[in-house]
């Protein structure tokens, strides 16, 4: 596992130092492209190192989210690149729903929660280098027994609440008559969200097989993704309306003499 680890790393290395070059080469040039494009390159040395650094502390729990963590902060790089690769500067155009939007941003945010608590369950399970009767006890509850259970009852809740508020916010956009685009956005993030709480549901019950974890882990980082482009797609809001000025009356620039 370790080894196809390496391989599959260094393929993507390549890759996103391909997607650098072509950013830098691309006409008309964009420079927005470019440092992000850039970042993805800077982002896999980073993994490499902590990647051995992991190996070298023999998965440490600290080492092993650390791990996980850059790439779902690489995911949200690449996934802006993609937005601003497909959509011009100005093109898509601005949002006067600020509940809607707002309700979105507070979906990623959410799902940040999850996947972070989530990082820290899994580093701390059997299939992270560590034993299935490893106890690693919060700093802030040393008292506490079984830290795996308390680990992921915690990350359950994140989950759960996650869960409702998905299934609300499609229901304010379906009332609220949102476009097509940020509907189907909203339903493959639901539909997401809810495959991945019924295989952590599974996992947990079946005692943590390794097989169900791997999909656990995929299915996570593709709400990750889906939340980021949900967020995306709901754009930028339409700045609020300045109040007039006292006098009742726009004040307006004298013209020059």
């Amino acid at each position: 596992v370790e080894f196809g680890n390496r391989v599959l790393s260094a393929s993507i290395g390549f890759v996103v130092l391909f997607a650098a070059i072509a950013a830098m080469r691309r006409r008309p040039y964009r420079r927005d492209l470019v440092l992000l494009a850039w970042t993805l390159p800077a982002g896999v040395v980073v993994q490499g190192a902590l990647g051995a650094m992991s190996v070298k502390s023999d998965l440490g729990y600290g080492w092993v989210m650390a791990h996980f963590a850059v790439s779902m902060v690489l995911a949200v790089f690449s996934m802006l690149l993609i937005w601003r690769a497909i959509h011009a500067p100005g093109e898509r155009p601005r949002s006067d729903d600020r509940l809607a939007v707002w309700s979105i941003r507070g979906l990623l945010v959410l799902t940040a929660a999850a996947w972070i608590s989530g990082m820290g369950a899994t580093a701390a399970g059997p299939h992270a280098g560590g034993h299935a009767d490893q106890a690693v006890s919060p700093r802030w509850e040393p008292q506490a027994s079984g830290s795996l259970e308390w680990v992921v009852h915690r990350h359950g809740r994140f989950a759960d609440l996650l869960g409702i508020l998905a299934i609300a916010v499609w229901f304010l956009l379906w009332r609220r008559k949102a476009s097509r685009e940020l509907q189907l956005n909203a339903t493959i993030f639901v539909g997401l969200v809810g495959i991945q709480g019924l295989i952590g549901s599974i996992q947990w019950r079946n005692e943590l097989p390794a097989e169900l974890v791997w999909l656990h882990v995929v299915f996570g980082s593709l709400c990750w993704i889906s939340a980021l482009w949900f967020c995306f797609a709901a754009g930028r809001l339409e700045p609020r309306q300045r109040s007039a000025p006292a006098g009742g009356y726009d004040r307006k620039p004298l013209k020059a003499s």
